[in-house]
């Protein structure tokens, strides 16, 4: 199981990175929706809901080799 999570690490980022930019495709429409019908407010927590969702991304993939090598520990 230790391999498993060495062998994840170097991957890491870049899949951080493109969740990221899925993540950032996806609100830049909305927020571009939001805007367009002058929506100010909606825009608003738009940005706020697109950084916490990139804190989310980020801890899921972190935590990630930590659940699983726990999840491994309890099973063996």
């Amino acid at each position: 199981m230790e391999d498993l999570f060495e062998q994840y690490r170097p991957y890491m980022i870049w899949v951080f990175l493109a969740t990221a930019a899925v993540w950032s495709i996806v609100m830049g429409v909305f927020f571009a929706i939001a805007q367009k019908n002058e929506d100010k407010e909606k825009a608003k927590r738009m940005l706020v809901n697109y950084f916490v969702g990139l804190v989310v991304i980020f801890c899921i993939l972190v935590a990630c080799p930590y659940l699983i090598r726990g999840i491994a520990a309890l099973v063996t």
